[in-house]
């Protein structure tokens, strides 16, 4: 079966993108996130934006990279995709507590947002898919700092993880906390 190479856009203006891929699922193109070796192509029917950019090492960067318009009205994230914020949010605090990545994924985010305020001085702005990253990754600093202030004291993690940088993991609070109640 040969698909079209061209993909019908998801903007108001009734244009069409490239699809660098040539692949859809189910009829629709791929999502930001999938990495291939040509490229990323972003085509999002729910946060309505088409991009495409080459790839580079970190993925998340790399795919907030590509989400930029000129356009400060293209900047919006819409109802139902802002409702996704949230659990997205928690998702990547699961990862990077329970992974260990905080390193990897606190040096990701102050790239992105370098990038962000880079491109803000040539008036760009993040797209929704870009916002929809941004804000996610945000939320999940957030929500890593009030995990480990709520847990800084507690003595038995304390001495599990010692060191300037005390990421508990969520098993290790489960585990030691909750699971010895029942």
């Amino acid at each position: 079966m040969r698909l079209p190479a061209r993909l019908p856009s998801t903007s108001t203006s009734g244009s069409t993108s490239h699809c660098r891929t040539g692949f859809w699922t189910l009829g629709v193109p791929l999502p930001c996130w999938y990495s291939l070796s040509s490229g990323f192509h972003s085509t999002s029917p729910v946060l309505g934006t088409t991009s495409t950019w080459p790839t580079t090492s970190s993925r998340p960067f790399s795919c907030s990279s590509g989400c930029f318009t000129a356009s400060k009205a293209e900047s919006l994230i819409p109802g139902p995709a802002l409702l996704l914020v949230a659990p997205s949010g928690l998702h990547y605090w699961y990862l990077v507590t329970e992974g260990q990545i905080f390193i990897l994924f606190i040096f990701t985010f102050f790239a992105m947002l370098a990038l962000v305020l880079h491109q803000k001085r040539k008036r760009l702005f993040l797209d929704s898919n870009g916002l929809f990253l941004f804000s996610s990754f945000a939320l999940t600093l957030l929500l890593v700092a009030l995990w480990v202030a709520w847990l800084w004291n507690d003595p038995v993690l304390r001495k599990k993880y010692p060191g300037v940088i005390y990421v508990p993991e969520p098993w290790a609070f489960y585990t030691l906390h909750v699971s010895s109640r029942h």
